[in-house]
């Protein structure tokens, strides 16, 4: 039962977000001629649906499961591991001072 549910919100939110790009695309003009085939576009929707499944699965872990899912992706990026650096400290440096005793 869960795996169909896992499933069908795939495809449904994969979907959306998809058409809600797709749409996107086609409401943009460019001073090219641009088209679209089939075969991209059905590859783009696999894309959608295939990482709304990746992101449902995770979602599904749990607080500290998803944060170790993450922390393992991204440790591997640079660019990552700086604007992440980045945010902590400035979170850190717009915290209140802690009271005092």
């Amino acid at each position: 039962m869960a795996l169909s549910w896992w499933i069908g919100g795939s495809i449904a939110m994969g979907t959306g977000i998809w058409s809600m790009h797709f749409v996107g695309m086609l409401a943009f003009s460019l001073p090219i001629a641009l088209g679209y085939t089939k075969l991209l576009t059905f590859l783009s929707w696999i894309a959608a649906v295939a990482v709304s499944a990746i992101a449902l699965a995770v979602a599904s872990l749990g607080s500290r499961a998803q944060f170790l899912v993450v922390r393992r992706y991204l440790s591997d990026c640079s660019t990552c591991r700086r604007a992440a650096t980045w945010a902590v400290a400035r979170c850190r440096a717009e915290a209140p001072p802690a009271p005092d005793p």
